[in-house]
């Protein structure tokens, strides 16, 4: 008997969004921000996660929220 698994596309965590994310207020990457600006993006983030999207999906989402820069 054959099993079908549905393929998607990997799930990311909030680590792997902070490390290529830089933090609006601060200008350094997201990983390294220390402000409330920071911890604000980083639980958007990992609603945007738990809600299960790729980390694609997730930078897309924070550039139509806070802009290209």
């Amino acid at each position: 008997m054959f099993h079908t698994t549905a393929f998607s596309a990997p799930r990311t965590t909030v680590q792997d969004v902070e490390r290529d994310v830089m933090c609006v207020t601060c200008g350094v990457p997201l990983v390294v921000a220390e402000s409330p600006a920071a911890d604000a993006q980083r639980r958007e983030i990992r609603r945007l996660v738990d809600a299960g999207l790729t980390k694609s999906q997730v930078e897309d989402r924070l550039v139509a929220i806070y802009g290209e820069g």
